[in-house]
C-alpha cells in the first residue's frame, strides 16, 4: 500500500475527530512550534495510531527546513496524509484558528487587551507550560530509550546536547537579564542546514581531512549565522555559506550518481493542494478587496512575508516590522502596542495570529467597522495558510523523491535527538515566561518554582498513575490559576 496515497490508506479516526485534535492541540499551542511536536505525536501517533512514527517524523523534518508557520504545516501534512487536500485543510485550521480567534476577539471587543484578562490568561498558560514541560521530557526520554545500545544513547544525548546549546543562547540571557547578544542563538533552519551539510559532506567518506573541514566549516559557519556577530564582514558570511552549499550539493550529487535514486520529481499531489489553497485564498479575499482598496498588496505582502519567514515567530515579527509598519500600512502603535503583546500572550502560530491582526487593523481603517476589520483579517489568516502549507506541499515532493538517498537514511536516525535539543531550548523558554510574570507583577521566583513544581506532579502522574492527558491538563490549570490568583491577591493586601 501506498503510504502517501489518501483513498488507499484505513481510516481510524473521522474528519471531524481529526479536526478535532486539532483544534484541541491549537488551544493549548503555548511555547511556539517545536513544543507542539511532542503534544501532536503522542495525539496522533501513539493514541490514536492514525500515522506512524516514521510518516509524523517526515513531515517535521520538511516542516523544520521549510518556511512558514511550522506547527500549520505539520498538521497540514498530516491532514494530507489521511484525506487529502480536504485534511490538509482541516488540519492547518485546526491548527491556527483557536489562537486567531482570540486574538480577533480581544481586537474586536477591546482593541486593546485588558489588564485583568491579560493576568488570567498568564495564570492558565503557567498551568499549560507545566503540561507542554512534561510532555517535553516524555519526547526526549523516549527518544533515547528507543536507541539500541550504550553507544547510539550517548550519541543521541551528544547531539541533544549540542543543538540545545547552539539554540539556547536568547533564552537563557533573558532568563538571566543578561542584555548583550548571545553568542549562540542558531535559528532552527540554521540547525537542520547544518545537520544536511555534516550528513551530505560525509556520508560517503569519513576520513581526517574530510572530519577537519567539516569541523571548521561547521563552526565558521555558526558563527555567520548566530546572533553574536563574530562573522561582521557580509562577504566572509557569503564565502561560508558558498562553501557549505557547494560541498553539500558535491555529496548529493555523488549520492544520485550511485544511483540510489531518482527520477522526476513529481508535483501532482502538489499541484492539487496548490489549487485548493489558491481557490480557499481567492474566496476569503473577494470580499475584504470590497473593503479595503489596500488588501491586494496587503495580501501579496503577506504571501512574501510567509514565505521568506524562517527562524520561528520572532523572526517573523522582524519580518512583519519591515513589510509591513515601515510601508506604512500599520502604525508601529498598533503593531507594537496591540499586536505583539497579543500573539506572544495568545496560543498558536505567531505568523498566523500576526498576520491576521495586521488585517484586522486595515480593515478597520478602511471600513470604521468590526465587519470590514474581520473580513480584511480573514483574507490574511488564509493567506498565511496558504503559504505555510503550499510551500511546505512542494518541499515534501521534493523529499520524498529523494528519500531512497544514504544521507536521508542517516537523517532520519538522528531527527528525534535533533529536535530533542530544540524541545530542551522551548523549555527553557516556558520556563524564562515564568520568570518574566514574576518580575512585572513583583513575585519573584514564585511562578517559577510553582511551573517546576507542577510539572514534577504532571510527570508523577504521567509516567506512573497513567492519568489521561486530558485530566492531567486541567489539574496543571487549575492549580495554577488557584494559586496565583491567591498569591496576587495577597500581595495586593499586603500593599
Amino acid at each position: 500500500m501506498d503510504v502517501y496515497d489518501a483513498e488507499k490508506r484505513e481510516k481510524k479516526i473521522s474528519r471531524c475527530q481529526f479536526w478535532g485534535i486539532m483544534l484541541r492541540i491549537g488551544c493549548i499551542g503555548f511555547g511556539g512550534g517545536n513544543a507542539l511536536i511532542p503534544i501532536m505525536q503522542k495525539e496522533l501517533v501513539e493514541t490514536s495510531k492514525v500515522v506512524t512514527a516514521e510518516e509524523f517524523n517526515e513531515d517535521v523534518v520538511v516542516s523544520s527546513i521549510t518556511p512558514g508557520a511550522l506547527p500549520v504545516e505539520i498538521a497540514g501534512g498530516i491532514g494530507s496524509r489521511l484525506y487529502g487536500r480536504l485534511g490538509m485543510f482541516l488540519g492547518s485550521l485546526g491548527m491556527a484558528l483557536p489562537g486567531v480567534c482570540l486574538v480577533l476577539f480581544l481586537l474586536s471587543t477591546h482593541s486593546v487587551l485588558d489588564k485583568g484578562m491579560a493576568l488570567q490568561i498568564s495564570f492558565l498558560m503557567l498551568g499549560v507550560s507545566a503540561y507542554i514541560l512534561c510532555l517535553l521530557l516524555d519526547y526526549i526520554v523516549t527518544t533515547v530509550r528507543q536507541l539500541p545500545g550504550t553507544v547510539a544513547s550517548v550519541q543521541a544525548w551528544l547531539v541533544i546536547g549540542i543543538v540545545f546549546l547552539l539554540t539556547c543562547g536568547k533564552s537563557l540571557y533573558r532568563f538571566w537579564g543578561v542584555d548583550t547578544p548571545p553568542m549562540f542563538a542558531i535559528a532552527t533552519v540554521h540547525v537542520f542546514v547544518g545537520a544536511f551539510f555534516l550528513i551530505f559532506f560525509l556520508h560517503r567518506r569519513m576520513t581526517f581531512w574530510r572530519l577537519a573541514v567539516a569541523t571548521i566549516l561547521s563552526l565558521l559557519y555558526i558563527l555567520s549565522v548566530g546572533r553574536w556577530s563574530s562573522i561582521s564582514f557580509l562577504e566572509c558570511s557569503l564565502i561560508v555559506g558558498m562553501l557549505v552549499l557547494v560541498l553539500s550539493m558535491q555529496g548529493l550529487a555523488h549520492s544520485i550518481s550511485r544511483g540510489i535514486s531518482c527520477g522526476r520529481v513529481d508535483f501532482s499531489a502538489a499541484k492539487g493542494e496548490l489549487s485548493s489553497l489558491a481557490a480557499v485564498l481567492l474566496v476569503c479575499t473577494i470580499p475584504a478587496v470590497l473593503v479595503s482598496e489596500v488588501t491586494p498588496l496587503y495580501i501579496f505582502t503577506g504571501l512574501v512575508s510567509s514565505v521568506v519567514s524562517f527562524g520561528g515567530g520572532d523572526a517573523y515579527l522582524t519580518v512583519a516590522d519591515g513589510l509591513f509598519v515601515e510601508t506604512v500600512m500599520i502604525t508601529e502603535d498598533e503593531f507594537y502596542g496591540v499586536i505583539v503583546p497579543i500573539v506572544n500572550l495568545l496560543p498558536g502560530s505567531i505568523l498566523c495570529k500576526t498576520l491576521t491582526g495586521i488585517g484586522y487593523f486595515i480593515g478597520y481603517t478602511a471600513s470604521e467597522t468590526v465587519i470590514g476589520a474581520l473580513l480584511v483579517a480573514t483574507a490574511g489568516f488564509a493567506a498565511s495558510i496558504a503559504a505555510s502549507c503550499g510551500v511546505f506541499s512542494i518541499v515534501r515532493c521534493f523529499y520524498r523523491e529523494f528519500l531512497q538517498l544514504e544521507f536521508f537514511r542517516i537523517l532520519r536516525l538522528v531527527i528525534r535527538p535533533i529536535v530533542s535539543g530544540l524541545l530542551l531550548t522551548v523549555a527553557l523558554n516556558l520556563v524564562y515566561q515564568g520568570r518574566k510574570f514574576g518580575i512585572a507583577n513583583e513575585i519573584g521566583w514564585t511562578p517559577i518554582f510553582l511551573v517546576l513544581g507542577l510539572t514534577s506532579l504532571n510527570c508523577w502522574l504521567y509516567f506512573t498513575r497513567n492519568i489521561s492527558n486530558l485530566k492531567i491538563l486541567c489539574f496543571s490549570v487549575g492549580i495554577a490559576m488557584v494559586f496565583c490568583n491567591l498569591v496576587i491577591r495577597y500581595m495586593s493586601c499586603g500593599a
